[in-house]
């Protein structure tokens, strides 16, 4: 049988681990809950700038607008899909 004093370092030794698997496990979720926040924040501002561009290009007067801008405004609808 182990001695006491092995018994009670071994006991130390598990509730220091838990003390740091508590601490991991505090920081881990604030990160999550950062990262959450931030995708919230990215998806509102991605749906802002698609609704400014349709907007855009709905509005403008092409017969106005040299070939180049045309070209621009027409590729953005072949990478919207990218979201």
């Amino acid at each position: 049988m182990a001695s006491l004093k092995v018994l009670r370092n071994r006991i130390k030794s598990v509730k220091s681990t838990q003390k740091i698997t508590k601490a991991m496990k505090m920081v881990s979720a604030s990160k999550l809950n950062r990262a959450k926040e931030s995708a919230v924040f990215s998806e509102k501002f991605q749906k802002k700038i698609k609704s400014i561009a349709l907007n855009a290009k709905n509005n403008i007067d092409f017969s106005e607008v040299s070939n180049l801008s045309k070209s621009l405004f027409y590729q953005y609808d072949e990478y919207k899909k990218i979201f």
